[in-house]
């Protein structure tokens, strides 16, 4: 017999289905989560233009896991993103440092959350952590 059955008890089911009207056509990609007592726990429909049957399934898949993951840590968009600057062409340490020990970033991060402007990059010092600066080069 054909019909959805739900996973097992503590896990959770993602059910995808990815669809172009022609190969390549219009398509779409859509997915649900559910849980062992089949409870909705999340679904999408993304419309994705032009493209193959085989690259909405492929997306389907690939929005499902991200929302899932993302829906259910409430930092995992940030961790994704830092995995994946992690894991470029580079190396990274990270390393914990006390406040005292990392004061001019612990300046910059109260002063932060005075400003209004969602980002802003600084190309020289600031006044206000100059002396810290000089201090940390002795």
């Amino acid at each position: 017999m054909v019909a959805w059955f739900p996973p097992l008890s503590g896990f959770l089911k993602l059910n995808t289905d990815g669809a172009s009207q022609g190969n390549p056509g219009v398509a779409g990609a859509d997915g649900l989560l559910r849980n062992e007592a089949a409870d909705w726990i999340l679904g999408f429909t993304a419309h994705l233009g032009i493209c193959t049957s085989v690259a909405a399934e492929l997306y389907a898949i690939r929005t499902g896991l991200s929302l899932a993951w993302n829906s259910l840590h409430p930092l995992g968009t940030i961790i994704e993103d830092v995995r994946s600057l992690k894991a470029r062409n580079w190396i990274i340490k990270f390393q914990h440092t006390y406040r005292e020990g990392n004061f001019c970033v612990d300046v910059l991060s109260k002063m932060a959350c005075t400003i209004d402007e969602e980002l802003m990059v600084f190309y020289s010092p600031l006044t206000e952590i100059s002396s810290f600066l000089d201090a940390d080069s002795r």
